[in-house]
């Protein structure tokens, strides 16, 4: 049996199936195959001497069983002819060729009609499952090489494209929308190219990969072959509109709303207005009525001077400042009539006058005051004696208007008179006549022998004394509340 197996090996078991060290085949249970061991002879299984058959090496149904061990018989028992019992010697006869006995442990030393048509059925079933399996994968290769290298639309007679509808969509732009018709000329019941004919466009582009189209702003992906539809149209990109130009995509230039037109941008026309000034003023300088840019500066009030009436005032604007000067009258004549006395008053400042009647005062009529007087002249006199000149002689007018220029000097102790005229005119306003003529005045000497000792002590006064030309005098006294409170005048003419 074992010579059988190694000859024609028809179970189609590979060589690495056969274990050297154990010398033996391990079979599959679930193959149909005998449940047994088979001793091989070692020595016969050299290197390619046990024919296999290598293509159904890999076969589905035969799997590796689990390492079965057991010790092979150390020794093989060589195949012997049995020695005949001892007997009693017999007549010799011809020698008969015994076949070989099966050990023991091997008692189905051959195979059944049953198990040979099994181990056929097996093999075909395997060649089939084989040759199966290389259409398909030689299929699928050719698939994938196809989808590699796709075939450019319309240019077999497998299938036809329609040519692009638009559709609009609700948001006004169109979407591109393909059907296929099936080419069914020919023959496609007899080969797997006709069967490949019977698939539609978009399932053939399903399985080679569609080719698409960009995407636009109103179309979406096309696929070029078979029209399959791929997202959504990009929509238009507006940019905003400005003054001279309407929303324009960026993608594809379409204008969406017009121009803005100018409210206006920065963008000029026309010339400037340029300002319109008006007049500077005493505290604004030129000013725009338009734009409020101002030129220049304020022309600052131009001050009148101030009257005694009003305060300083600006001849442009009318503003003033500060305040009204205050009268500055001086008496400008006197009058007396008997015991009245009337003083005509003028302003020096802004020729203003007033008028003023009093009576003559007690001190000019008692006797007090005219005893003061005549001993002012008897000093005068006892003066003019001691220097070896005549006496003066006192006049009613020239004590009238000594006695004015008294009361005078109340207001300006000078030699000129409140209205600014010399001291002088009021012997004309008196009615005396002269030639040449001199006054001294005093104020705050409380007796005659003082005023006259204050006169000669002073060198001007004393030469008026002094004076060998004049022959008359008149003497003024005028007492007042306040001020130096006592008034001196003296009077000279020729």
């Amino acid at each position: 049996m074992s010579d059988n197996f190694n000859e024609e090996n028809e179970w189609g078991i590979p060589e690495e199936k056969v274990s050297e060290k154990e010398g033996r085949y391990d079979f599959d249970k679930t193959a149909n195959m005998p449940d047994h061991e088979v001793t091989v002879d070692l020595t016969e299984l050299t290197a390619g001497s046990a024919p296999v058959n290598d293509e159904y090496a890999n076969a589905p149904d035969l799997v590796e069983m689990p390492e079965y061990v057991e010790e092979p018989a150390e020794t093989e028992t060589p195949e012997t002819k049995p020695e005949p019992a001892e007997s009693a010697p017999v007549e010799a006869q011809p020698v008969k060729t015994v076949p070989p006995v099966t050990p023991p442990d091997d008692p189905d030393d051959g195979e059944s009609e049953k198990e040979a048509k099994d181990k056929k059925a097996f093999i075909i079933s395997a060649i089939a499952a084989l040759v199966l399996i290389i259409i398909v994968g030689v299929y699928i290769l050719a698939k994938l090489i196809g989808a590699a290298n796709p075939k450019p639309a319309n240019t077999d007679n497998d299938y036809v494209i329609t040519d692009v509808t638009e559709n609009t969509n609700s948001a006004g732009s169109t979407e591109s929308a393909n059907t296929a018709t099936q080419d069914t000329t020919g023959d496609d019941k007899d080969s797997e190219k006709d069967k490949d004919k019977e698939k539609t466009p978009a399932e053939i582009c399903a399985e080679q990969g569609h080719t698409y189209t960009e995407a636009t702003c109103t179309k979406a992906q096309v696929c070029t072959r078979c029209g399959a539809i791929n997202g959504k149209p990009l929509g238009h990109d507006y940019s905003e509109a400005t003054c001279t130009e309407p929303a324009t995509c960026s993608r594809c230039g379409e204008t969406g709303t017009e121009a803005l037109g100018h409210d206006y941008c920065g963008a000029t026309e026309g010339e400037a207005l340029g300002h319109d000034y008006k007049d500077a003023t005493c505290t604004e300088p030129k000013t725009c009525t338009r734009c409020g840019a101002t030129e220049g500066e304020a022309l600052g009030h131009d001050y009148a001077a101030a009257t005694c009436s009003a305060p300083s005032t600006c001849k442009r604007c009318g503003a003033t400042t500060g305040s009204a000067l205050e009268h500055s009258y001086v008496v400008t004549s006197t009058t007396i009539d008997g015991t009245n006395k009337t003083v005509i008053y003028t302003c020096s400042v802004c020729g203003a006058t007033k008028s003023e009647t009093t009576q003559v005062p007690a001190s000019e009529s008692s006797s007090a005051a005219n005893s003061y007087i005549a001993e002012v002249v008897n000093l005068v006199n006892a003066d003019r004696a001691a220097n070896g000149l005549s006496p003066v002689t006192a006049t009613t007018e020239l004590n009238q208007a000594a006695a004015i220029r008294a009361q005078e000097i109340v207001n300006l102790f000078d030699h000129t008179r409140p209205d600014g005229t010399s001291c002088f005119t009021v012997l004309s306003q008196c009615n005396v006549p002269y030639m040449t003529a001199g006054e001294n005045i005093a104020a705050g000497q409380t007796s005659p022998s003082a005023v006259e000792t204050a006169w000669m002590n002073s060198p001007g006064h004393r030469q008026n004394i002094l004076t060998a030309g004049y022959t008359h005098i008149g003497v003024g006294y005028y007492e007042t509340a306040g001020g130096y409170r006592y008034y001196w005048v003296q009077l000279f003419t020729d």
